[in-house]
């Protein structure tokens, strides 16, 4: 069964893919943006689920950054992904 998926699904997990580096402020925008993601889909809004993809895309912002709690936060972020039922991939494993 295809999931279907809204515009403003779609344009964070690009923001979220694009704003992959290493400044912190990126780290803190990425974060925001699955945060909302996240706050829609448990407020019932079931199109913008997050995907394991958005949480890969995130933790790989998170392993990329120069911040020194970079390992627990990519952690957390896999703690919240399964909190929701999504399933890590092989390459949610890749990252840590």
């Amino acid at each position: 069964m295809q999931r279907e998926i809204n515009e403003a699904f779609i344009v964070r997990t690009l923001l979220i893919k694009w704003g992959n580096g290493t400044s912190r402020e990126r780290v803190s925008r990425v974060k925001a943006l699955l945060d909302e993601s996240i706050q829609r889909y448990k407020g019932g809004d079931i199109k913008n689920r997050p995907s394991h993809v958005t949480f890969n895309n995130v933790a790989e912002c998170i392993a990329n950054s120069e911040d020194p709690e970079k390992e627990t936060q990519v952690l957390a972020i896999f703690e919240q992904m399964e909190e929701i039922g999504c399933k890590p991939s092989l390459i949610s494993f890749n990252i840590l």
